[in-house]
């Protein structure tokens, strides 16, 4: 112990006195560290994993990238995502990808990715969590500030005529073997959302409807998953001067699972318990039919066009239950806590 105590001595003389060289030495190590890295092997790396994870063909270019080593973080330049539907082209200015500094302290995987647009931002951080003892999984966390719809329009068609300012803030904790179901929660908000008028084809060709122009004043919605069961606290889409306008509230309950040999991801629903609000303009008569179809037995005629309120409730054995037509949208501790009669 005292020859181990008398080397610690020596090495921090050493070190005392030497101070600015090491300080030199490790400024340079750091210099050579960044000029000599791999960067073109780490982005390709990164692809690799990237579609091994999503079991796609997405494709990243870039004008030009660079490293901040105040992050540090990988930067590129005009990235373009290239998605497997249609080949169809994702843009924006800016992309960062850098190691989640929580992450680096626990000695896990962990990064986050941040695109940048000159008036919108998307930051997503993904880290490794241990979910139970022997169970890890991932954590999810995605921020947008004045983010415009439009941007995703590689993803959503639809959207390529949308445009507006959204604020989103979500967090949620994947089992990625899905024996234990996603737990998280949402916050979404947005104002001025405005489309112009399109047409959206159902899959397989079975319908298609096409929409006027429109404008939301405000959107909201708040909620959570847990445990198999979707509580939406509020969903808000328009206001009192909107044309069209959508409300609801309620518990959705469904298990996400993983089927077949491509192990892919499907929803299994099991059961909903929702109040429903919504109005629409005379001139919406492409929405009306097949609203109509669902919704027919709670609609009423309202100066400015249709109403449809009511209670919809339903499980696996009677998916499609008529709704219950209601004199108000109940509150969610009415839908959890419902009275005998089960009026509102």
């Amino acid at each position: 112990m005292k020859i181990l105590t008398k080397y610690i001595k020596i090495l921090y003389q050493f070190l005392k006195h030497h101070k600015g060289k090491w300080l030199v030495f490790i400024l340079f190590s750091i210099v050579f560290f960044l000029i000599r890295f791999p960067y073109e092997e780490t982005v390709l790396y990164l692809m690799n994993q990237l579609q091994k994870q999503t079991k796609s063909s997405i494709q990243l270019r870039y004008d030009s990238f660079h490293i901040n080593p105040l992050g540090p973080a990988l930067v590129f330049s005009n990235p373009k995502i290239i998605t497997p539907v249609n080949q169809s082209t994702f843009t924006a200015q800016q992309l960062n990808v850098r190691p989640s500094y929580k992450s680096l302290l626990q000695l896990k995987e962990g990064f986050v990715v941040t695109l940048k647009w000159p008036a919108s931002t998307v930051k997503a951080t993904i880290r490794k969590k241990q979910i139970k003892k022997d169970l890890s999984g991932w954590f999810l966390k995605l921020k947008t500030h004045n983010f415009n719809p439009s941007l995703i329009k590689a993803f959503v068609s639809p959207l390529s005529k949308t445009k507006g300012k959204i604020n989103i803030d979500m967090e949620v904790v994947v089992d990625p073997t899905f024996e234990t179901q996603p737990e998280g929660s949402w916050s979404l908000s947005g104002e001025n959302i405005y489309s112009q008028a399109f047409s959206y084809t159902f899959p397989n060709g079975m319908d298609v409807i096409s929409l006027p122009d429109f404008k939301w004043s405000r959107i909201n919605s708040i909620g959570q998953i847990k445990k198999g069961e979707i509580t939406i606290s509020d969903i808000s889409f328009g206001e009192k001067t909107d044309v069209f306008q959508i409300k609801s509230r309620g518990i959705v309950s469904v298990n996400f699972i993983k089927k077949g040999f491509s192990k892919k991801i499907r929803p299994l629903f099991k059961s909903y318990n929702l109040g429903l609000d919504i109005l629409i303009g005379e001139d919406w008569q492409q929405l009306e039919r097949p609203l109509d179809l669902l919704l027919k037995n709670i609609k009423s005629k309202t100066p400015q066009g249709w109403h449809y309120l009511g209670h919809l409730k339903g499980n696996t054995a009677n998916f499609l239950n008529p709704p219950t037509p209601v004199s108000k949208l109940p509150t969610l501790q009415e839908i959890q806590n419902p009275t005998d009669d089960e009026t509102f």
